[in-house]
């Protein structure tokens, strides 16, 4: 590559102190030298009597020799007083973009920064004027402390010099007075011989009549330059480019070193005393015979998507040569399929076999393809051109492919409904391990933080992410992840799509009854559900699946829509649809019934009892109801007050599984009347039922008088009220019956009345 100039570059932070320290600025290596130019704003050397007056501008020449090409410049403005940072460098604005500043006896003075390579190029021969400087020097008067001025230092390369130098520039904010001393420690050197060496410093506020104990040393070695620079009072406002003595209380000043310095120095102290004299050092140039080995080489350590359209380099650049600084500011080029993509400037300076780390944000142009060729060059000004002299010239390069991601696809995370109602209203985890998964595929969670939010524009502004519960308001719901990799400003918006699948609807009965006989197998209903009832969920076995449960136990092999249950208990079945994996589970309870097992029926009076009653009992599974008679059904098998006569009770299963009927329950008594009128009705008495319970009873009838005028068989058909075949009269008539009844011989008299 081209080579032009090597630059080592410190940044001095802005803060103010008491003294800013003396530090390595910048470097340039190779076929360079220095020179400066300035001027005063003081019209007379301060001191007491001294006429008070500061100028507002100043004006200096300056030329660049045949063979010398500019490299940079750089503007010093300094005074007493409150800074004034704005400024006119040959009519054109100039800012301050670093400053110093010092506070002596109470008193601020400040220097101010800028670089002016671009101004001076435009008019490498001429006049310089800085103007627009407003100092404020009213309370310096009486102390003799009231300065102002500026100064340009001007590096340059020479392709007629012999030998490749090294130009050092230290600055910073420093002062000397009144019996003190200042020592100053220019490292970071390379010095291969002695000869040819300067230092130049520029320094404010060196008064001629002043020299009280001044001194200057360069490593332990008076410097001076007679006459114009006295051992005794180096610091004189002098310029020794120019040879001027009339540069009022500052000093542009350059020495020769030759003798102070020896071939492999990488350090020169500097020393300096006053017994009164307030002397402020504000740069100090150093320029020597130098051979550097450098060797800058970068590696592309990693390489990451910031968004869509961004990428994220991480980088090491080192330093792999002998001799010499890797400058800071050293340039890096960053290219995507040899298209120019960004730049960066290393930020330290790198000695032999050390290292700095950086990251850069590259924005991919869009008519870059997503697999790409990413290349870093260490030493290039983003053209091909270096301005580093290295060893070797072949090792500055980085590459690795890199493909982005496929823009994010809309993730959709769907949830089974378990949430309350079943109605696409759900809870969602957005927190959940599934969703981060889904948006992080197979990056480690750990690297990234995920946000939500309810629209894109609040996701991009990083306003208002969602709780990590979200109960949707429609389903599906459209929500916006923010997808930020930990420890940069990179993100991607993702869409989610939040949708709650709604749970397989069973509908089956409460309850189910399966009939059974005594034994307690299934049997066929009578009437109402099927039995053995089928618990059907009525769902397509097409698309959904079935697993069924008996009191908490599986039943292998029931896989069915539907299911035949033979045994009472507690049904559970879970249905599973097939295409979304959500599954819902419903109980019944199957309950055994059965017709009436084992009935009975007993008159629970004894015959011509005053009341009657027939009573019922049963064995059986189920819930019963007895009607006597084609009567009303009850639910007990009780009857009280039963008339006389043969009677019949039907006892139904309420559930539905079977009725029986009792007949011939005979209830026996005597009519208290009979009407023998042949019409139909009570024509003849008789002891209803009484064959039932007694066949081989005996039933004698006699007047009121005790004749007897009839007996009568249990099979006859009862007196018909006469008596030889003669009617009888209405009256009582009264009657003994000799039955049996329950195993027991019994005798029963009474009474009836005969009516015509």
């Amino acid at each position: 590559m081209k080579k032009y100039y090597f630059i080592l570059l410190l940044i001095v932070p802005f803060t103010l102190f008491s003294q800013q320290q003396i530090k390595l600025y910048q470097q340039f290596n190779g076929s360079f030298d220095f020179s400066a130019f300035g001027n005063t704003l003081n019209k007379t050397e301060n001191g007491v009597g001294a006429p008070c007056d500061i100028l507002t501008s100043s004006t200096a020449n300056f030329s660049l020799q045949q063979g010398q090409n500019l490299r940079a410049a750089y503007l010093y403005w300094a005074g007493s007083g409150p800074s004034d940072l704005e400024v006119k460098f040959n009519d054109i604005d100039v800012s301050a973009q670093r400053t110093f500043n010092v506070n002596n006896s109470g008193l601020p003075f400040f220097s101010a920064f800028a670089e002016v390579t671009s101004i001076i190029e435009n008019n490498t021969s001429g006049s310089y004027t800085l103007s627009n400087i407003d100092l404020d020097v009213s309370s310096y008067c009486a102390g003799g402390l009231n300065f102002g001025g500026w100064s340009v230092i001007v590096v340059y390369e020479d392709s007629g010099l012999a030998t490749k130098r090294q130009v050092s520039i230290f600055d910073g904010f420093q002062f000397v007075d009144d019996n003190s001393s200042l020592d100053i420690t220019l490292n970071f050197l390379s010095i291969t011989d002695s000869q040819d060496a300067n230092i130049g410093f520029l320094t404010w506020e060196g008064d001629k009549s002043i020299n009280i104990t001044e001194s200057l040393r360069v490593n332990d070695n008076i410097v001076s330059a007679p006459p114009l620079n006295p051992a005794d009072n180096v610091f004189n406002g002098t310029n020794t480019y120019t040879g001027n003595d009339q540069l009022f209380n500052m000093d542009i000043d350059l020495f020769e070193m030759n003798a102070f310095i020896s071939a492999g120095d990488e350090s020169a102290e500097i020393s300096l005393t006053s017994g009164q004299d307030f002397v402020i050092v504000n740069n100090i140039v150093a320029a020597y015979n130098s051979e550097v080995d450098l060797d800058a080489t970068i590696e592309i350590d990693d390489v990451f998507a910031c968004g869509t359209s961004s990428i994220n380099v991480d980088y090491t650049v080192f330093n792999k040569g002998t001799i010499g600084l890797l400058s800071a500011n050293t340039p890096i080029a960053f290219y995507a399929n040899n298209t120019l993509i960004g730049q960066e400037k290393t930020r330290t300076f790198l000695s032999s076999n050390e290292f700095e780390t950086g990251t850069v944000n590259l924005v991919i142009p869009a008519n870059i393809p997503r697999d790409f060729t990413l290349k870093a060059v260490v030493d290039d000004i983003g053209d091909g051109t270096g301005i580093i002299e290295e060893n070797n010239e072949t090792n500055n390069e980085s590459l690795v492919q890199f493909q982005f991601p496929d823009p994010p696809s809309l993730v959709t995370f769907e949830v089974c409904d378990t949430f309350e109602n079943n109605d696409g209203i759900f809870n969602f985890n957005l927190r959940s391990e599934t969703l981060i998964s889904l948006l992080l595929e197979n990056e480690d969670p750990a690297d990234y933080t995920v946000d939500y939010f309810i629209s894109e524009e609040n996701a991009i502004n990083n306003q208002n992410p969602l709780a990590d519960i979200f109960i949707n308001a429609q389903n599906p719901e459209r929500i916006y992840a923010r997808i930020t990799r930990n420890g940069t400003s990179c993100f991607i918006i993702n869409e989610v799509l939040l949708k709650a699948k709604l749970l397989p609807i069973i509908t089956i009965n409460s309850t189910y009854r399966l009939c059974v006989d005594e034994s307690e197998s299934p049997i066929p209903e009578e009437s109402g559900q099927l039995s053995p009832p089928l618990i059907d969920t009525g769902i397509n076995p097409l698309l959904y699946n079935f697993e069924w449960f008996l009191n908490g136990e599986e039943l292998i092999g029931e896989t069915e829509a539907s299911l035949i249950a033979i045994e009472e208990g507690e049904y559970t079945v879970t249905v599973s649809n097939i295409e979304s994996g959500c599954s819902n589970s419903e109980k019944t309870t199957v309950f055994k019934s059965s017709p009436p097992i084992n009935p009975q029926s007993i008159v629970t009076t004894d015959a011509f009892s005053e009341t009657h009653n027939i009573e019922v009992t049963l064995d059986g599974y189920g819930d019963y109801i007895y009607a006597l008679d084609n009567k009303p059904p009850q639910d007990n098998g009780l009857f009280l007050n039963v008339k006389p006569g043969l009677h019949l009770v039907v006892v139904r299963d309420k559930n539905g599984c079977g009725t029986i009927i009792l007949d011939n329950i005979a209830v026996v008594d005597y009519p208290k009347y009979f009407t023998p009128n042949a019409d139909g009705y009570h024509d003849r008495w008789k002891i209803k039922n009484l064959d039932v319970i007694s066949p081989q009873a005996n039933v004698y009838i006699f007047d009121r008088f005790g004749k007897l005028l009839k007996q009568l068989k249990t099979n006859g058909e009862g007196w018909d009220g006469t008596f030889n075949n003669k009617p009888l009269p209405s009256s009582d008539y009264w009657f003994l019956v000799e039955y049996t009844e329950k195993g027991a011989s019994k005798q029963f008299r009474g009474h009836f009345t005969l009516k015509r």
